[in-house]
């Protein structure tokens, strides 16, 4: 007999059985409830935040397809260590509301992919701070995500004023997916010309989809390549391959 067992007979010896069978009853559901807890937290550790691995396969259009069977496996592919999730600031806090969770840099196909997420409070939030009637839909498209590069070819001498801001819009609608927790929305954005010698930064913004005004400030903003970062490399994974075969297969 353990000594967690006998201090329990011992309190017990002199209390009538009602009090010991209520006593009993409320020990195992603290015990519930507290293992409760762990496993949900581990569960958002561990489980929770994990990429389905649909939305992290490589999406394949007709630029990403050429620039493979031009390249083969030496396809360049990369990727830079950032932020990965932009917040907006008011006066009464900071909170997050998107994550780019992915991005891959494929220069040879002139291509960014951008995996974004954002999960319910994202919703509330922008239900709030847009004065919105209901809280936007799971499946809806809340976000208008573009790209801007800036570009300096002389990056050395920021102040002769010959930096470049371009702006670049997704090519289709992003492709979906969904956790219990998060929203996925994957985006390819062509034709994006830019060169790790004289690209200075790109940026992500966002806006939300029924207020888009470029000229004025984003929802969110959140930097995805900085010229004074390493960049890392990439290489394709098996996934990444069976989606080029599968595209080549429906051409």
């Amino acid at each position: 007999m353990d000594a967690e067992q006998e201090m329990q007979e011992y309190s017990e010896r002199h209390m009538s059985r009602g009090r010991i069978i209520v006593g009993r009853v409320f020990t195992y559901a603290f015990r519930v409830l507290v293992f409760g807890i762990i496993a949900l937290v581990l569960w958002r550790v561990l489980l929770s935040d994990r990429i389905p691995k649909e939305a992290r396969t490589l999406l394949v259009n007709e630029a990403t397809y050429a620039a493979y069977l031009a390249e083969g496996e030496s396809l360049t592919m990369y990727t830079q260590a950032q932020d990965e999730i932009a917040v907006n600031e008011t006066e009464d806090g900071v909170y997050g509301l998107f994550w780019v969770s992915q991005t891959v840099f494929i220069p040879e196909a002139d291509q960014i992919q951008i995996l974004t997420r954002y999960n319910n409070s994202t919703l509330r939030h922008i239900a709030t701070d847009f004065k919105l009637a209901e809280i936007p839909a799971r499946e809806d498209i809340v976000a208008d995500v573009t790209l801007v590069v800036t570009t300096d070819p002389t990056p050395l001498d920021r102040e002769n004023g010959d930096e470049v801001k371009v702006r670049y819009a997704a090519s289709g609608a992003p492709a979906v997916d969904e956790t219990s927790m998060y929203n996925y929305r994957k985006y390819i954005f062509d034709g994006v010309d830019f060169d790790p010698a004289t690209t200075v930064d790109i940026t992500v913004e966002f806006f939300y989809i029924d207020r888009v005004d470029y000229d004025d400030l984003p929802y969110c903003s959140l930097r995805i390549f900085d010229r004074e970062f390493e960049i890392d490399p990439l290489t394709l994974t098996s996934r990444d391959e069976r989606a080029l075969a599968s595209y080549a297969g429906g051409q």
